[in-house]
Parts: C-alpha cells; structure tokens; sequence
C-alpha cells in the first residue's frame, strides 16, 4: 500500500484540503504502512543435538527444510502434527551353534559366553563400530601342557616318536619293528640277542640244535627229585 498524502488546500481555511477526521485517518493508515515496512527482526533457531529443521531468512520469509522420507521410512501430516513412521528393519536373525540355534528378534539381546578355556570380549575398532571378540586361552602346542592326556587313541600317521625317556604300559600289543631297547620281565633284551642270530657257541661236541628252543630244553637242568621221592619223567637227549 502506498503512503497517502493529506490534502492541506490551498490556503489555511479555504475549504478545499481534507478535513480533520479524513486527515487523521489517513495518519493512522500511514502509520500501520510505516511498521509493516520496518525490517523484521524475528528468527528461528534449532535446539538440541539432533539434525537442523530451521535452514536460513531471507528478508521476511523464514525458511526451513523439506523432510524427505528415506528407506523404510514413511512420513505423515496432518493439520497440526507431522508423523514419522520407520520400518524396523532386521525382523529377526537366527544364529546356528554346532548344537541347536537361537532366533533373535528386534529388540532382543543376545548373549556370548564363553566355555572351557574360552573367553569373549566386545572392543571398539575406532572406526565406530564394536568387535566381537573370540579367544581360546588354553594351551596351544601339546608341550605348553604340563599334564598332556589322551581322549582317544593316538595315531601318529606313519611319524616317529622320538626322545622317549620311559614307557610305561598296560598292555603292550601289536610289533615292535626296529631296535628295542629295555627290559621285558626284568630281562635286558639285548642279552639274548646273539642267541637268536646264530652267534651262540654251543661247544665242538654235541648234538645239531635247529633252534633256540631245543638248545633250552636240552640244557637246563631238570629236577628228578631225591633217591627217596623220585620224580619220574622220561627225557630224550636224542643220539651222540
């Protein structure tokens, strides 16, 4: 609206300006032009930590920013209320053990322990995000372990044993291939050894042996008993 000019005539009292009334009305609607044309000092201003609504002024326009509704996010308005919807996302997440399994859904905790000699720790990378953490604090090579036990059998795939100091045993089965070493019953077994390889003197005189057991039956000694309590047993010595 434009500023209206009073009609003051020609000289004071012709008759020909505007009257009293006339000319105070139009003071009033000069004034009322006058405040709406002086420079608005109201602004906005976005309170908290989260994003910023409030975008700028410009002269009288106060502006803001558009919400967008992104993935999975539905906005809604109405006359005094602007309504956010968010999908949840992840509905639910199943996790497989080696026995059984768990279906975690939203809003649901989940919780790692650890077991024997097992232990988890939750760290932060740095990068934002947490780490789950899975480690094993028992021991890592059979020679860590002061008190090594089997759960099973052993099979050592065609290797060998070295450095055994001593072999203790229940049972014993199976061959032993390659050089011995110990006492069987209390007996060095290398004792003997020269009688199962031929090296044994049996003397210049004397019957064939064909083997280690007829040499031993023939050469021990055989109890007959006394001339009084005879022990009867036939024995053949063979032929001279």
């Amino acid at each position: 609206m434009a500023i209206e000019l009073i009609n003051i005539g020609n000289i004071a009292n012709d008759g020909t300006g505007d009257d009293l009334r006339e000319a105070m009305i139009k003071i009033n609607a000069n004034f009322e032009e006058i405040d709406l044309r002086d420079d608005e000092q109201t602004t906005a201003s976005n309170l908290g930590n989260g994003e910023a609504v409030f975008a700028g002024k410009l002269n009288y326009d106060l502006q803001y920013k558009t919400l967008i509704a992104g993935t999975d996010v539905t906005i809604n308005s109405s006359e005094n209320e602007i309504t956010i919807n968010a999908d949840g996302g992840l509905k639910t997440l199943q996790i497989d053990a080696d026995t059984g399994n768990i279906v975690v859904s939203t809003n649901d905790a989940v919780l790692f322990e650890g077991g024997n000699q097992i232990s988890t720790t939750v760290t932060s990378s740095g990068l934002g995000q947490d780490v789950l953490q899975i480690s094993y604090t028992g021991w890592e090579k059979l020679q860590d372990d002061p008190f090594p036990v089997l759960g099973n059998n052993l099979n050592a795939s065609n290797f060998n044993v070295y450095n055994v100091n001593t072999l203790n045993a229940t049972n014993l089965t199976g061959l032993l291939i390659g050089d011995t070493i110990g006492n069987v019953h209390g007996i060095d077994i290398r004792d003997i050894y020269l009688y199962f390889n031929g090296y044994y003197d049996f003397g210049d005189l004397g019957k064939t042996y064909t083997s280690i057991i007829e040499w031993i039956a023939e050469s021990a000694d055989v109890d007959f008993g006394t001339i009084q309590n005879p022990d009867i047993r036939t024995i053949d010595l063979g032929l001279l």
